[in-house]
C-alpha cells in the first residue's frame, strides 16, 4: 500500500513525505533505493497543517547479498514512493527469526504477525536494564524474560525487595484469550525455583539466608556497618585488622576491640559491631554461593519485610561473594536480577610525565607542562592541565601488570587499551606509549645536543666571528632537535633533503660505492659560539681533529651521561637486533686517523667511563678503517661492544637507549619489555618449583600425584625435583622446558605501531587513600608510564551496594555473570551501570530527570524517541539492541501467576486455583525427561572388572549420595568428599571408604567453648594451658571451667597442667591431607541411587566449628559390587 512520496531535502539516515494514505508513529515504511535495493525505514513523528501531513522517518537499513544488513552511502531521492512495509521484509530486515538460543518476549507493535526475539548470548553477556515508572509493568517483563531463561535452564539469582516473583512457581489462571492471541499456555516453575529469606517469619515459604562473616576484608567490614564511621574509628578497625592479620570474623574483632586501650571511639564501634550480630544476618555455617547458584534453577532472595538500610548490606555482601566465587569459577556462570536497583582516581605517589621528567601528582602545577598523547597525529605533546582536583579519600587498589608495572587507582579511573578507555575494575591490559618523551632542562638538552654533534652533526667557521652548527638525520628526528634548539633559544633553518653517492676506499674491502637519502638543517651563529665557546667541540672533521668528551658531561649526573650517551647511540650505535629470543651484541663506533691514535684512544676510554659509571660492561677493539680520497690518510674505526648478558642489556635499554632516532628508539623499548616479560615467567615458574618442592616435603608425593595436583606436564615436575641440583640453582635453573615467544612473536602480540599492551596480572585492594586527579586539553596523561584518561564522573551519597553492583556491570561479562537491573528511577540508577547494557526494555516513563537519564545513557534514542517515552502504553515496551533503532514491542503475557499487582482493600469473588491439571502434568513431564546429574566417576569401568572377575560375573553398580566440599585452613584450599549414608571421609575410590565422621564421638558446645576451642585449634597439637589463658579473654574460673567440658566431651586430653588435641580432634586438624582429587564431572549414570540418610548442612555446620567449609555440591559416587 503506497503511503505516499519523499519531499524536501533526504540524507543516508533520515527523511520525510507526505502522508497520502494513512499512517501512524512507529509504523515500518519501505522505499526504493536508486541501488535497487528496498529499504526499511520508521516513522518517528507525524506533523500535520491545514494543507497536508508529513512524516519524519529514520532509516534502519538494507540487506545485500550475503545478508549482511547495510546502512545507505547515498540519500534517497525525492519523489521515490514510500510504501507500507511487508511483514515478511520486515523480519528479514530486523532479525526477528526464531534462533536456537533467543527468548520470546512479545509481537511487534501493529504487527500481530512478526514475533520478536532476544538474543540470550547477547542478553547474557551483555547485560540488560529494564526501565519504568512505578505501576506501568517492570516486573511483569522482568517475569517474561525470566520464564524464557528457566525455559533454557539458565541458573539464576533474582534480588527481589518485594516478594514479587515466588508466584513464577505457578500457572497463570488468567489471561486466556490474550495467551491465544501471542501463541502461549500457562506453566509453572515449581521445580525450577528455591526462595531464601533472611526472615523466614514473614516468608515461611523460604531457606533461611545466612552470610558468611568469615574472612571479611577492611573493605567488606566498612561496608557491612549500618553507619559511616569517623576517621579515628577508621583508625581503630585498621589496626585490629593489624594484630589480627587482615581477614577477620565480627567475634574476632570484637575480642580485639574490647582488648584495646580505652578510647572515646572505642565504644561507639563496638556497639554498632554488636549491632550488625544481632540482626542475625551473619553465621558460622553461611548459605554458600553453590546452594544459590544451581544449573537449571532461580534462586530468589525474598527481602520482603527487611528494612532498607538492611537490604543494603545484604544486597552488596551477596553480590560481592557471587561475584567472587564466579571469578574463581567455583559456581557455574548465571543471571543476577536486581529488582529496585537504585536502592541499591590516582594515589599521590603516582609519577606524572611532565616536560621535566615524573612527577609526584600531588606536586602538579598549573604551570608544569604535562606528556599527553593527541591521537589526531598519533604522538606525544604536552599539554598545561585545565584542571587540577583536589585530594578526596577513596578506595584504592593496585594494579600490577605482567611486565612490572604497579600503578595505584580508584576502580573507575579509565585506562586505555586496545578497546579503548576501560575503567580499571575490568582492566584486562594497560597501554605504554612507545614514543618517549624527552625531559626538558638546559643541562639535559645541551647534553643531547652535543651527543649528536659527535655523532651525525658537525660544526663549521665561516668566518672570524661565526660558523654554522649542522645536524642531520631523518626528518622526524630533525624535528625533534629543532625543539631542542628552540628551547636554548637558538633558531634553526629548514629541513632539507640531501640525495648523494660516494666513493670510499676500505683498507680491507676495497673501493665501495655509498648511495642514499638523508636530511639535514643548520642553526645560527649563537649556537656556534654556544658549542664551541663553552663546550669547545671541534670544528671542521672530526676524524681529523683531537678533541675529547666535555668536562661538563664527564663531571655530570648520571642523567647528564645518560642523555649524551643515547644521542650518541642514535647517531653512531647500531639498532637493536633480537635473533629469535636473544639479543646480539649492541655496536657503537667511531673514526680517526692513525695519527691521532693517543687521543682517540683517550676519548674511547672516556666513552668506556661513562657507561660504566652507569653499570654497563662494555669494550672495544681497533679495526682498520678507509682510505682518504683527500690526502690519502688511513683511518682507524674503533668499536665498542656492549655484552648481551641479560643484567648489561636490561641496564642499556632502561637506562639509556637511544635519542634523536625513533626507529632505534621504539625498537630499544619493545626489547626492553621483552625482556621484563622474560624476567616475569622465570621468576613465576622458579616461584612454582619451591612451592612444588615444600609441598613434595610436607606431603611426600612423586612426581605423578605432583604432576596432577598441580596440571603439569610429568617431564618438568621430574626435572624439578630430581635432577634439579642444589649448586646449579639461579633463577633459569631447572626451566629449560619453560617456552618464551620469539621477539617477533610477542611484538605482533603486544604491540602496534603506537603502543605496548601490559597484560593486568591482577588488581589488589589496599585500603582507604588520599587520590588526586587532573585534566588535560587531550583529555588523558602517562601515569606510572601507561596512558590514562581525565577524572571520571562520581556521584556522591550512593547506597552500600552501589560500588559493587558498578564492578559487576563493568566486569561481570568477562566471568560469565550477566545483569540484570530493574528500576522505576533511571535517574537514581548509576549511568556505567546502565551505559553498559546492550539490551534495554522502557516502559513508559513521565518523570523529565528520568526521561533525561534514559536518552543520556542508551544508544539509539532520538529526541523524536525520548518525546514518546511517556506516551508508551501499559503492556507496550520499547526494546533498544536488536537494531540500532528502538522496537515497540507488545510485550507477551506471563505464563505463570503475576505476583507484581498493587494490593486492592477489596477480594476478588472468584478464587484463584494455583495449580491446574495442565501443570500437574507438566511437572510429571519434567520429571521424566531427566537431567544430568554430578558424578563422581570410578577410574575403571565395568568391562575392566569382567576382565578381572570373569565375563559371567554379575556386577552391580550403586550411586552413593555425597558431598563434595572445598575448604580453607590457614589460607590453604582442599576438598573433602564426603557420603551421605556412613558420613565417611572417602580417600579409597575403590570400594568408596574411609573414616567416618560417627566414630569421633563428639557433642555440641555451647559459644564460649567453641571459641575457646577455635584458639585451641591454632596452637596446635600440643596446647599450653598458661597460653591459651591469655589468649581467651576469659575469667580464671570460666576458663578451667570449659576446658574441663572440652575434656569430657572428647574433644582435648589433659597432660599434666597442659593439654593435647584428642585422636578425633587430632584427625580433624590433619583432615587436609585426606584431600580429595578425582573431578566432578556432569552426564547420566545406570546406576542404582541410593537413599540419603544425612542432610549435607548438618555436616558443613559441624565442619565449620573446625575450618572453613567454602563451597558445597551435592553428588553421587559411582560404587561397583561384584556379586559372588
Amino acid at each position: 500500500m503506497i503511503l505516499g512520496k519523499v519531499i524536501g531535502k533526504t540524507s543516508t539516515k533520515q527523511f520525510a513525505f507526505k502522508i497520502e494514505g494513512s499512517a501512524h508513529i512507529f509504523e515500518y515504511v519501505q522505499i526504493m533505493h536508486s541501488s535497487g535495493n528496498f529499504v526499511l525505514a520508521q516513522i518517528e513523528e507525524i506533523e500535520k497543517d491545514s494543507e497536508r501531513s508529513v512524516a519524519f522517518c529514520s532509516v534502519i537499513g538494507y540487506r545485500d547479498d550475503e545478508g549482511k544488513l547495510q546502512v545507505l552511502k547515498s540519500p534517497l531521492d525525492p519523489g521515490v514512493e514510500v510504501l507500507c512495509a511487508e511483514d515478511d521484509f520486515i523480519q528479514d530486515i530486523l532479525g526477528l527469526e526464531k534462533k536456537k538460543n533467543s527468548a520470546y518476549i512479545g509481537i511487534l507493535d501493529g504487527r500481530e504477525h512478526l514475533k520478536v526475539y532476544l538474543d540470550m548470548n547477547k542478553v547474557l553477556s551483555k547485560h540488560a536494564v529494564i526501565l519504568a515508572k512505578s505501576g506501568s509493568g517492570k516486573s511483569y517483563v522482568s517475569a517474561v524474560l525470566l520464564e524464557e531463561l528457566l525455559l533454557k535452564k539458565i541458573p539464576l539469582v533474582v534480588i527481589d525487595p518485594h516478594g514479587e516473583y515466588p508466584s513464577l512457581k505457578y500457572p497463570n489462571p488468567k489471561d486466556k484469550e490474550n495467551m491465544l492471541r501471542f501463541g502461549v499456555e500457562p506453566q509453572g516453575f515449581l521445580k525450577q525455583i528455591q526462595e531464601f529469606s533472611p526472615d523466614v517469619h514473614i516468608n515461611p515459604d523460604a531457606k533461611p539466608l545466612k552470610l558468611s562473616n568469615r574472612n571479611l576484608t577492611s573493605v567488606e567490614l566498612i561496608h557491612l556497618l549500618p553507619t559511616k564511621v569517623s576517621a579515628s574509628q577508621l583508625g581503630l578497625i585498621y589496626a585490629a585488622l593489624k594484630n589480627l592479620g587482615g581477614r577477620v570474623d565480627f567475634n574476632e574483632m570484637l575480642i580485639e576491640l574490647e582488648a584495646t586501650e580505652d578510647n572515646p571511639s572505642k565504644w561507639t564501634l563496638i556497639n554498632i559491631f554488636e549491632y550488625v550480630k544481632k540482626l542475625n544476618l551473619f553465621s558460622e555455617s553461611p548459605t554458600l554461593m553453590g546452594e544459590l547458584v544451581h544449573p537449571g534453577k532461580m534462586s530468589i532472595v525474598n527481602l520482603r519485610g527487611v528494612a532498607q538500610d538492611i537490604q543494603e548490606i545484604i544486597v552488596y555482601k551477596l553480590v560481592n561473594d557471587l561475584f567472587q566465587e564466579r571469578k574463581k569459577n567455583t559456581i557455574p556462570p548465571f543471571f543476577l536480577v536486581i529488582e529496585e536497583c537504585h536502592n541499591f582516581c590516582l594515589t599521590e605517589d603516582t609519577k606524572i610525565l611532565t616536560s621535566n621528567g615524573e612527577k609526584n601528582i600531588s606536586k602538579i602545577s598549573p604551570n608544569d607542562l604535562i606528556a599527553t598523547f593527541n591521537f589526531t597525529s598519533s604522538a606525544l605533546e604536552y599539554n598545561s592541565p585545565t584542571k587540577i582536583f583536589k585530594k578526596r579519600e577513596a578506595e584504592v587498589y593496585v594494579i600490577t601488570t605482567t611486565f612490572g608495572n604497579k600503578i595505584k587507582t580508584t576502580k573507575d579511573h579509565p585506562f586505555f587499551t586496545k578497546k579503548g578507555f576501560v575503567s580499571a575494575a575490568c582492566l584486562e591490559e594497560c597501554s605504554i606509549p612507545l614514543e618517549s618523551i624527552y625531559k626538558m632542562s638546559n643541562e639535559l638538552v645541551t647534553a643531547r645536543l652535543i651527543g649528536h654533534l659527535l655523532g651525525d652533526g658537525w660544526i663549521t667557521q665561516n668566518g672570524v666571528r661565526s660558523g654554522t652548527v649542522g645536524f642531520s638525520g631523518r626528518k622526524e628526528d630533525l624535528m625533534k632537535i629543532k625543539q631542542d634548539l628552540f628551547y636554548l633559544g637558538f633558531s634553526s633553518s629548514n629541513v632539507h633533503k640531501i640525495e648523494s653517492i660516494s666513493f670510499i676506499n676500505s683498507i680491507d674491502s676495497g673501493m665501495l660505492e655509498v648511495s642514499g637519502t638523508g636530511y639535514s638543517m643548520t642553526s645560527s651563529t649563537n649556537c656556534f659560539h654556544y658549542f664551541t665557546k663553552k663546550y669547545y667541540l671541534p670544528i671542521g672533521r672530526r676524524v681529523l681533529q683531537k678533541f675529547l668528551i666535555p668536562l661538563f658531561i664527564m663531571k655530570g649526573s648520571l642523567e647528564i651521561k645518560s642523555e649524551f650517551l643515547a644521542a650518541l647511540m642514535g647517531s653512531d650505535g647500531v639498532k637493536i637486533r633480537i635473533k629469535n629470543k636473544n639479543p646480539e651484541v649492541i655496536r657503537l663506533s667511531f673514526s680517526k686517523i692513525e695519527q691521532l691514535n693517543d687521543n682517540a684512544k683517550e676519548y674511547a676510554q672516556q666513552i668506556i667511563q661513562l657507561f660504566n659509571d652507569l653499570k654497563i660492561d662494555i669494550k672495544y677493539n681497533i679495526k682498520p678503517g678507509n682510505i682518504r680520497k683527500t690526502d690519502g690518510l688511513k683511518t682507524q674505526k674503533f668499536v665498542f661492544d656492549i655484552s648481551n648478558k641479560n643484567y648489561t642489556f636490561y641496564r642499556f635499554v632502561s637506562k639509556i637507549g637511544f635519542r634523536y632516532h625513533n626507529e632505534k628508539e621504539l625498537l630499544a623499548k619493545k626489547a626492553l619489555y621483552y625482556y621484563k616479560y622474560k624476567r616475569t615467567i622465570i621468576h613465576k615458574n622458579e616461584n612454582l618449583r619451591k612451592k612444588i618442592i615444600a609441598f613434595r616435603e610436607k606431603t611426600h608425593y612423586g612426581k605423578i600425584r605432583l604432576s596432577k595436583h598441580f596440571n603439569l606436564p610429568p617431564g618438568l615436575i621430574k626435572n624439578w625435583i630430581y635432577d634439579f641440583k642444589a649448586h646449579k640453582r639461579s633463577k633459569s635453573a631447572g626451566l629449560r622446558q619453560v617456552h618464551f615467544p620469539s621477539f617477533l612473536e610477542w611484538c605482533k602480540k603486544y604491540s602496534d605501531p603506537y603502543f605496548i599492551y601490559d597484560p593486568v596480572l591482577n588488581i589488589k585492594y589496599i585500603g582507604q587513600k588520599q587520590v588526586y586527579n587532573l585534566s588535560t586539553l587531550n583529555a588523558n596523561f602517562i601515569a606510572n608510564g601507561v596512558l590514562v584518561h581525565n577524572c571520571p564522573e562520581r556521584s556522591f551519597g550512593e547506597s552500600k551496594s552501589s560500588a559493587i553492583i558498578r564492578q559487576v556491570a563493568a566486569e561481570g561479562r568477562k566471568f560469565g555473570m550477566g545483569l540484570c537491573l530493574i528500576s522505576q528511577r533511571p535517574s537514581r540508577v548509576d549511568k556505567s551501570a546502565i551505559s553498559q547494557s546492550s539490551t534495554q526494555i522502557i516502559l513508559k516513563v513521565t518523570n523529565p530527570n528520568d526521561i533525561k537519564a534514559i536518552s543520556h545513557s542508551l544508544e539509539g534514542i532520538t529526541l523524536h524517541t525520548e518525546k514518546e517515552i511517556q506516551n508508551i502504553p501499559i503492556g507496550t515496551a520499547l526494546v533498544t539492541g536488536i537494531v540500532d533503532l528502538p522496537l515497540l514491542v507488545n510485550i507477551r503475557p506471563r505464563m505463570s501467576k503475576h505476583g507484581g499487582e498493587a494490593v486492592s482493600a477489596f477480594l476478588d469473588e472468584e478464587e484463584v486455583e494455583e495449580k491446574g491439571e495442565d501443570f500437574v502434568v507438566q511437572e510429571e513431564k519434567y520429571a521424566e525427561e531427566g537431567e544430568s546429574i554430578p558424578l563422581v566417576k570410578q577410574q575403571f569401568s565395568e568391562e575392566d572388572l569382567k576382565l578381572m572377575h570373569g565375563s559371567t560375573t554379575a556386577i552391580s553398580l550403586q550411586l552413593i549420595p555425597s558431598v563434595l566440599m572445598r575448604c580453607s585452613r590457614k589460607g590453604e584450599d582442599f576438598s573433602l568428599l564426603i557420603d551421605l549414608v556412613d558420613l565417611q571421609v572417602i580417600e579409597k575410590m575403590e570400594d568408596v571408604s574411609g573414616l567416618s565422621l560417627l566414630k569421633l564421638h563428639l557433642e555440641e558446645l555451647n559459644f564460649k567453648q567453641e571459641q575457646l576451642l577455635h584458639i585451641a585449634l591454632k596452637e596446635g597439637k600440643e596446647i599450653k594451658a598458661t597460653e591459651l589463658f591469655a589468649k581467651s579473654g576469659m575469667q580464671f574460673s570460666e576458663f578451667y571451667h570449659s576446658m574441663d567440658v572440652l575434656v569430657k566431651k572428647g574433644y582435648l586430653i589433659r597432660i599434666g597442667n597442659d593439654y593435647s588435641l584428642s585422636s578425633s580432634l587430632e584427625f580433624l586438624s590433619t583432615i587436609d591431607s585426606k584431600q580429595f582429587y578425582h573431578p566432578l564431572v556432569y552426564g547420566r549414570s545406570k546406576g542404582e541411587k541410593i537413599a540419603t540418610k544425612y542432610q549435607y548442612q548438618a555436616i558443613r555446620d559441624f565442619l565449620n566449628k573446625f575450618f572453613e567449609v567454602k563451597d558445597v555440591k551435592e553428588c553421587w559416587v559411582e560404587k561397583y559390587s561384584v556379586r559372588e
